[in-house]
């Protein structure tokens, strides 16, 4: 009777071992998948982003070796990219970096309308710092909500 009743609790024991080691393993898949969701709701929009930045250097090239007298659809086509941007939604990680860019685009693209109506001369100088510091923000705000 003895042997029979230190195999049961030896058998309890062996299931309630089985039984705990199972919600360790639910319990930390449960805490893996809201880690790695946390991870990736920093990453929301970044493609879009990136995007949008490769489609700016490409608009920003042809307006910058654009006459004067034509630039009207080149900056059009700079105030449609941050209408873009405008319309990306971003995780909370993220949204300081797409108002910067939001920034530096606003100046860029004034700078172009100063330019088209032969405005002040030093309107770039004006801009150059601030945009400097606004891009160089941006990608830094980026870097660190996505590890790239």
């Amino acid at each position: 009777l003895k042997n029979k009743s230190s195999y049961a609790m030896t058998q309890l024991r062996s299931q309630k071992n089985s039984t705990d080691m199972k919600v360790i393993k639910i319990t930390a898949l449960i805490l893996t998948a809201v880690f790695l969701s946390a991870c990736t709701k920093n990453d929301k929009g970044v493609e879009q982003l990136n995007s949008i930045e490769s489609r700016w250097d490409d608009a920003i090239s042809l307006a910058g070796s654009t006459p004067r007298i034509q630039l009207a659809n080149s900056v059009s086509n700079l105030q449609e990219l941050k209408n873009d941007l405008n319309a990306t939604e971003v995780s909370d990680c993220l949204a300081p970096a797409k108002g910067k860019f939001s920034k530096y685009m606003d100046n860029n693209i004034q700078f172009f309308l100063d330019f088209m109506r032969d405005a002040d001369n030093n309107s770039s100088y004006k801009y150059k710092s601030e945009n400097n510091r606004l891009i160089k923000e941006y990608f830094k705000i980026k870097k660190e909500c996505t590890n790239k």
